[in-house]
């Protein structure tokens, strides 16, 4: 039987956000804004005396939670939309943002930590919140970003870890080379294969977030 609304209906595409390799790490900066930032949760690791779990960024002059909008949609290569939730009766237009907490991932129970430690803030900056997580944080006043939990962990694999691992894995190559080349009776192959320096740090431009965006295909 045919489908009577068939003519009525919109016709929708799912659009995932863009991979890591086509995010503009630069538009994510805070770029001209003074601001001081550190760890919500610090941890100690040795050479990394500023590590821990999530930031928070405490700007000098609040800006307009628009104006972030637009950085994030720029730096995530202007994605159809993303969830955000703002205290009732507001508007995004109208909220000033002075302080973020920042949690790739799933952000809602290190920000419960956060508070507990007094730490206060305008905006929640994650992958993902549980429904009553983002509403008790609206009914504080305070503004959510959610853009999908993988979405949150790309532009640091690409921008920032692959770097990292690229010089961890050509200092530690360099130094096996250095102790095998130095032993007796080392084979030809084995002296072959240590005399290639070469090695590759891949990011995966095949993984994504499992969720995505259903759009009308009259607003691509």
């Amino acid at each position: 039987m045919p489908d009577p609304f068939a003519e009525k209906r919109p016709i929708y595409m799912l659009q995932h956000h863009p991979s890591q390799l086509s995010l503009k790490e630069k538009a994510l900066n805070l770029g001209g804004s003074t601001h001081k930032r550190y760890p919500i949760t610090r941890t100690k690791v040795e050479g990394y005396p500023g590590a821990g779990m999530g930031r928070i960024v405490r700007l000098d002059k609040p800006v307009p939670l628009t104006a972030i909008i637009d950085r994030i949609g720029l730096g995530l290569g202007n994605p159809k939309g993303f969830p955000i939730a703002v205290p009732q009766g507001k508007s995004a237009g109208e909220m000033m943002i002075g302080s973020i907490g920042i949690c790739a991932g799933s952000g809602g129970s290190l920000f419960a930590e956060m508070e507990k430690n007094g730490e206060d803030v305008d905006l929640y900056f994650t992958g993902e919140m549980s429904h009553h997580e983002a509403l008790a944080a609206i009914e504080k006043g305070k503004c959510v970003i959610c853009l999908f939990h993988s979405n949150t962990e790309r532009g640091f694999l690409h921008g920032v870890l692959k770097a990292q691992l690229e010089a961890q894995v050509k200092k530690e190559w360099e130094k096996v080379r250095s102790e095998e080349r130095a032993k007796d009776g080392i084979s030809e192959q084995l002296m072959e294969a240590l005399s290639d320096d070469h090695f590759d740090v891949a990011v995966s431009e095949v993984d994504r977030d499992p969720f995505g965006i259903m759009i009308s295909k009259s607003e691509v």
